[in-house]
């Protein structure tokens, strides 16, 4: 009995110097599948995202080839709009002056026929 005892008690003494021992070896397993494993995400992550950007390069150079000339063109069309607009008030705006002071003979010569 008092054997069994020294075993266990000399069995506990090595036991934290054999799992100390053991930790490092573990603590390398351990570090070693983090790089594998990080190696081989970093690897699908290129395989899947490289393509995305690839592809999405080509498509925003094909839309800069619609988008830049619709600008351009809208641009245009808004200065035009812009110019009718203003031609249209000033011409209005003219009518409105010529028209006022020869209205007001013609009233009076109306309004003599009419009565």
């Amino acid at each position: 009995m008092n054997k069994d005892k020294e075993e266990k008690t000399q069995s506990s003494k090595d036991s934290p110097s054999a799992s100390t021992t053991e930790k490092p070896i573990e603590l390398e397993e351990v570090l070693a599948n983090f790089v594998t494993s990080f190696e081989s995400s970093a690897q699908r992550w290129e395989n899947t995202v490289y393509p995305f950007i690839n592809s999405f390069q080509s498509s925003t150079k094909r839309w800069e080839r619609m988008i830049y000339p619709a600008m351009i063109i809208f641009g245009i069309m808004a200065f035009s709009g812009f110019w009718l607009i203003f031609s249209l008030t000033n011409d209005v705006h003219e009518l409105a002056l010529n028209v006022d002071p020869k209205m007001e003979k013609n009233l009076a010569l109306m309004a003599q026929n009419i009565s």
